[in-house]
């Protein structure tokens, strides 16, 4: 069983997803993954998934990209042959190809770990915080099924919505959770989106999660 992060199309809570998995459910002992610091759409992720192939995921990453300096001091890395793949965090600014190299081949390893996770785990708990559309929730379980018919995928959907519309609850194992729902009016959340979702109430993930494994199966919040 896993716990992977799919990260989302929204900088701040991108990160904050992997960050808050790491914490609460692997009590900080944790093999970064593939989404877990890019600000990507599911899109995006479904194409990494059709790629399939460990010789091809360079020529994507690398072929057609732009860098650009961003306001952390870094360089974000805009993978074009993408619907939205950007990683802001991984490069500094006066890099050279050796660098950009170690780079890249940082995500062909994580790629690597994306795969063979899909290709030997029971259950797979996918979290993922944004608004994304039925039909690529689907496609993306269908992508992770035809690397893996036997995995057991759920979709855990986060989201902030004051206006508490309910989403997708047709799918198979998809669980929709709206932090709005959870927030404590005696606490004070910080203004940052990264932050302030760290901050959110991640007990009923915990909840869903423990709900859907065995008694030798359950795990601990931390």
């Amino acid at each position: 069983m896993k716990i992977i992060s799919l990260s989302s199309s929204i900088a701040g809570p991108a990160c904050a997803i992997a960050c808050s998995i790491k914490k609460h459910f692997y009590n900080n002992n944790y093999e970064t993954n593939m989404f877990d610091f890019l600000e990507v759409s599911l899109e995006s992720i479904i194409k990494v998934l059709s790629i399939n192939n460990k010789l091809n995921i360079e020529d994507y990453l690398t072929n057609n990209y732009d860098v650009i300096v961003n306001s952390d001091g870094n360089n974000s890395v805009f993978f074009n042959n993408f619907d939205k793949l950007i990683s802001h965090h991984d490069l500094i600014l006066n890099y050279n190809e050796d660098i950009f190299n170690i780079f890249i081949e940082k995500y062909k390893r994580r790629y690597n770990r994306l795969i063979n996770h899909i290709l030997n785990e029971d259950k797979i708990f996918f979290i993922r915080f944004g608004e994304d559309n039925k039909d690529s929730i689907i496609s993306f379980i269908n992508n992770v099924k035809k690397i893996n018919n036997n995995l057991e995928v759920y979709f855990i959907n986060l989201y902030f919505d004051e206006n508490n519309k309910k989403l997708h609850d047709d799918i198979n194992n998809y669980y929709y959770i709206n932090f709005y729902d959870t927030i404590d009016y005696n606490k004070k959340y910080s203004e940052d989106l990264f932050y302030k979702t760290m901050e959110f109430n991640w007990l009923p993930i915990f909840e869903i999660i423990n709900n859907n494994l065995s008694i030798s199966e359950k795990i601990t919040f931390y």
